[in-house]
């Protein structure tokens, strides 16, 4: 199995991990997104939509982050077994999140670290304080969402369960894309702390190593 993917998109970070920690063999390329690598005529032989990440198994591609889990889940039982609860009710309870967090959490974290930190970066300009206020309201109220519901439960360690899931995955890649703008999440949200402090110790040193990039721009912020 083939997986092209970059380290500054949250969904490439989630897949890298599920493949890691569960020693998934697979050879790893990295397109940068910066330089629009994805988007030239080449890369429609590797993923048909031009898109990241993408996995390419002897010919079959397949594209979007949860559509690859569900895949690998399939494939590589029992392999993914932790990260992929067996109970029904789980299960769908993953699936649940999967399909809230693209307008919630990845929308307002990834369009909010855009406004706020990339394009003020790559344009040398001042951050356009409305649309950086516009994202922070939508990124801010799915932080809270995700402290005052998801981890509601008292006798839950992870969003869906005691134990760890591609669900919590997905949400501490989008909490790094917005610690790099020097915005800290975990501000008045301990639960969400505690969370994300647990999906380090599960996954690492490959958390780490997944977000050392990440980690890097983190250092280099533009002043607003």
């Amino acid at each position: 199995m083939k997986y092209y993917f970059d380290w500054i998109c949250p969904p490439s970070r989630a897949i890298y991990l599920l493949l890691k920690v569960n020693n998934v063999p697979f050879e790893g390329f990295v397109v940068s997104l910066k330089r629009s690598e994805h988007l030239e005529e080449s890369f429609k032989s590797v993923n048909r939509f031009q898109r990241l990440p993408c996995i390419n198994v002897d010919g079959y591609q397949l594209a979007e982050s949860v559509a690859i889990y569900k895949y690998l889940c399939k494939t590589f039982l029992p392999v993914i077994e932790n990260y992929n609860p067996q109970l029904p009710k789980e299960k769908a309870l993953v699936d649940e999140y999967l399909e809230w967090q693209a307008n919630n959490i990845r929308l307002g974290g990834a369009m909010y670290f855009k406004t706020q930190w990339m394009f003020p970066k790559l344009l040398k300009s001042e951050a356009n304080i409305e649309e950086v206020s516009t994202f922070k309201y939508v990124m801010e109220n799915s932080l809270d969402t995700i402290e005052d519901v998801w981890l509601a439960d008292p006798n839950k360690t992870f969003l869906v369960s005691d134990k760890i899931s591609f669900a919590d995955i997905m949400a501490c890649v989008d909490l790094e894309q917005i610690r790099i703008t020097g915005y800290n999440p975990f501000e008045n949200r301990p639960k969400l702390e505690k969370m994300w402090k647990n999906v380090k110790a599960l996954t690492n040193p490959f958390y780490d190593e997944a977000h050392e990039v990440c980690y890097k721009m983190g250092l280099n912020k533009p002043k607003l």
